[in-house]
């Protein structure tokens, strides 16, 4: 398989529980966004800071870390291939 489709297999077997995750800690944290009462300028700082991390993370991990894999993978493979050239050049002579 190459590296592309392995990069996309793997987003697509990754995408659901990821998401699941997510949005069962957004969920989870909402009511600290909108909390009232006593330290409530307090919990909603820290429920949209939560939130709105978790929203970056999720983006992060759905869209950046599959090409970051694609990247890296690639120059993996590249410099494989010139260890294992230059074994066989060292052995050959």
């Amino acid at each position: 398989m190459s590296i592309i489709q392995a990069a996309i297999e793997g987003a697509r077997a990754r995408l659901r529980p990821i998401l699941m995750t997510s949005l069962a800690f957004i969920f989870g944290v909402m009511p600290l966004m909108f909390s009232t009462g006593a330290g409530a300028n307090g919990n909603r700082s820290i429920g949209t800071s939560a939130v709105g991390g978790m929203l970056f993370g999720t983006l992060f991990a759905i869209l950046v870390i599959p090409v970051l894999f694609i990247l890296f993978q690639t120059l993996q493979e590249k410099i494989k291939r010139k260890e294992v050239y230059d074994e066989d050049k060292l052995t050959a002579v």
